[in-house]
């Protein structure tokens, strides 16, 4: 199956996790709440909601660049692979400090916009690329934006669900997940 091929629904599975009503408010940080609901393993997926003080357009274009960093710094290469309407193919290579060993993914994104509210959603894809000596497949399971207009402003939401692949305890990878949607704070700075 081609690349392009496996963003069927995607779009759609998103809108449900993002807006299921299991999520549990876990932690506050000045504008920004973080969550978690249990994944279909045995650890906890994270989401990050506030509000940015710019219009969504702005929010939109700041967070479909894939120079800005979501994955809180250990992000060593991201290479778009492949563009097809609007998804991209894309091979992220992260430098994991030790003793966590290297990681790599290779994922489509795809960006939507339907009824005011823009999205931009990512997946790992399957055997598009081989694995990088040196490196462990991780897998991005689901993850992405949704931006919703209020208007010189919008709301945030980051949603990630991302198994690192390894002998990693589960209550390590609900930690790694609200690390990742932590980073939406730092994301929010850019767009002032």
């Amino acid at each position: 199956m081609a690349w392009y091929e496996q963003t069927k629904s995607l779009v759609d599975h998103f809108k449900e996790k993002v807006n299921s009503q299991n999520w549990h408010l876990v932690q506050m940080h000045s504008n920004l709440s973080i969550y978690e609901m249990p994944g279909p393993y045995n650890y906890h997926i994270a989401k990050a909601q506030t509000r940015f003080s710019c219009p969504a357009e702005t929010a939109f274009s700041v967070l479909s660049d894939t120079k800005v960093d979501r994955w809180r710094g250990p992000l060593e290469e991201l290479k778009v692979l492949d563009t097809q309407e609007s998804s991209k193919l894309v091979h992220a290579k992260f430098a994991c400090k030790w003793p966590v060993e290297k990681r790599d993914v290779v994922f489509v994104e795809l960006e939507w916009k339907e009824g005011g509210v823009a999205y931009i959603v990512d997946k790992s894809v399957q055997g598009v690329l081989e694995q990088c000596p040196g490196y462990i497949r991780a897998s991005l399971n689901l993850a992405g934006f949704q931006v919703v207009p209020l208007g010189s402003e919008c709301q945030v939401t980051y949603l990630v669900d991302y198994d690192p692949n390894s002998s990693m305890p589960d209550q390590m990878k609900s930690k790694l997940q609200k690390s990742f949607v932590k980073q939406l704070a730092v994301i929010n700075s850019l767009c002032k």
